[in-house]
């Protein structure tokens, strides 16, 4: 067993030892237990939203069928390559179906998988620290010079720069909530797009905290059709000083998600439980509405959303005195085609 600090993670991947079988990610932050889970699979397989090649399981399934995860962590991919099996909501059940494994020698798909808090004495966490197969990866709140260092090497790896003020404005605005560095990075870095250094203007666009419940009015009533509504709220959020580059991010990253979502249902899985069981978690009261959009908008539809989004979120950037117009015409363009989706559906 090797314990990694979440800080050195892209280090210990890029030398990873031959026996290792599976990852443990666990704490009490479950946004960033997700983003380092993800970074695993990513490495091991170039893509961690790739369906061919990242197989997902979660502990209920698990406690039902334990021989399940072997026979995906023998697996051979479709089109070549490596695969990854990443399992959600590790304990008894992961526990119980990993054990053999670590203790085989025949090498396997890597396992990945995410745990909540687990005590000293957890039987997963006494079972990973005892495998010479295994590695954990513990998650505790980081220091702003942890959380820093984090942004720099993720940055680093992207192949942008950050300077000194602007690292420090970002990790303030992160201090609010640690486990979301990962997250918003990457966000920078899609923000950035071939500009090579992160800039505070960036950052100010994309990562300022305030109004989410309005974003999320908004965001809700374009993909849920109500162009009336999406109008509205796309107004109130421009006239209160809402950056239109990070209206455009919010409704793209939504538009990704739903896809991903439509995939796993698509593969089998029921609408409630994908959308229960997202990471990060999805409030109580969003369930209902994401549940009705992943519904009624078609596969092909969100292609086109997806793209569409991207396109008016790159335009902000490189055309910033259109960009006002750029998400109306955007937004306009997704709730019209989510009203369609949901009237051809009934």
């Amino acid at each position: 067993m090797s314990i990694v600090k979440a800080v050195d993670l892209d280090r210990a991947l890029r030398r990873p030892a031959a026996t290792i079988r599976a990852y443990l990610v666990y704490g009490h932050d479950s946004i960033r237990v997700n983003m380092l889970a993800r970074r695993i699979v990513k490495h091991a397989t170039g893509a961690a939203d790739d369906p061919f090649a990242v197989t997902r399981l979660e502990e209920a399934v698990l406690s039902k069928t334990p021989g399940l995860l072997a026979e995906e962590a023998g697996a051979i991919s479709m089109f070549g390559g490596s695969k990854a099996v990443w399992v959600s909501g590790a304990d008894a059940g992961f526990a119980k179906a990993v054990e053999p494994i670590l203790k085989d020698t025949v090498q396997t798909n890597v396992i990945v998988a995410e745990a909540g808090v687990l005590a000293k004495a957890a039987p997963l966490r006494v079972l990973f620290e005892q495998s010479e197969n295994a590695v954990i990866v513990p998650v505790y709140e980081a220091s702003d010079e942890e959380t820093a260092l984090l942004v720099r090497r993720q940055l680093d790896a992207e192949g942008k720069t950050i300077g000194q003020v602007a690292v420090a404005r970002l990790v303030e605005l992160l201090r609010r909530d640690q486990g979301a560095a990962a997250q918003e990075v990457e966000k920078l870095v899609a923000y950035a797009g071939s500009d090579s250094e992160i800039t505070e203007a960036m950052i100010t666009a994309v990562c300022s905290a305030g109004g989410e419940e309005a974003l999320d009015a908004m965001t809700d009533a374009v993909f849920g059709g109500d162009v009336e509504e999406a109008d509205r709220t796309l107004m109130e959020l421009l006239s209160a000083g809402t950056d239109s580059g990070r209206l455009a991010m919010v409704l793209h990253g939504h538009a990704v998600r739903l896809l991903d979502f439509k995939l796993k249902v698509l593969a089998g899985q029921q609408v409630e439980a994908v959308v229960r069981g997202a990471r990060p978690v999805i409030f109580f009261d969003r369930v209902g509405p994401i549940a009705g959009q992943l519904r009624s908008i078609g596969l092909e539809e969100l292609v086109q959303m997806s793209r569409s989004l991207a396109s008016a979120t790159e335009r902000t950037r490189t055309e910033p005195t259109l960009a006002v117009a750029t998400v109306s015409r955007a937004v306009m363009a997704v709730s019209r085609l989510a009203r369609s989706q949901r009237q051809a559906r009934g």
